[in-house]
């Protein structure tokens, strides 16, 4: 799926990416269930657009009183930015798409397509990610096997 020529991750856009993302999540103890969802929906280009854009953060629902105010979602759009946004432009909103987004967007679009990847420094810790989860959803606040599509679904719906 192609970038929208207004898209920051376009040439000419804003974020500077990690060439190939980060390396993998680290395992957090009996955790292979949620590391392969988030590895799943992390390397989804255009679930990732939406997350590095920001542009969730005008899209949630704060104010409901159902659901949980989007904490899950800040934390997985923290998840993606830990993932591929260089530590030094996390915060950036302008400024020159790189060589070097223009790669790792690349490689993630061949990933998601089913091609190879990789190629980036070290690994990240879903651990904040995990506790919004656990507090949220009690299922999943033990160290206990869970169903991989059951956390998928959750965290897609």
């Amino acid at each position: 799926m192609p970038l929208s020529p207004l898209s920051p991750l376009h040439p000419g856009g804003a974020l500077l990416l990690n060439p190939g993302g980060r390396v993998g999540l680290d395992n957090l103890g009996n955790t292979c269930y949620l590391n392969s969802s988030l590895q799943d929906l992390l390397r989804t280009p255009p679930l990732v657009e939406y997350f590095l854009t920001k542009t969730h953060l005008r899209e949630v629902n704060t104010d409901s009183k159902f659901g949980f105010k989007g904490s899950l979602a800040f934390a997985f759009g923290k998840l993606a930015s830990d993932l591929w946004v260089r530590r030094q432009d996390r915060d950036r909103d302008t400024g020159a798409l790189t060589a070097a987004a223009a790669s790792a967007m690349s490689t993630l679009r061949s990933i998601g397509a089913g091609g190879a990847g990789g190629g980036g420094a070290g690994s990240v810790s879903p651990r904040k990610f995990r506790r919004e989860l656990m507090s949220l959803h009690e299922q999943f606040d033990n160290n206990e096997q869970h169903d991989a599509q059951e956390v998928r679904d959750l965290l897609v719906d």
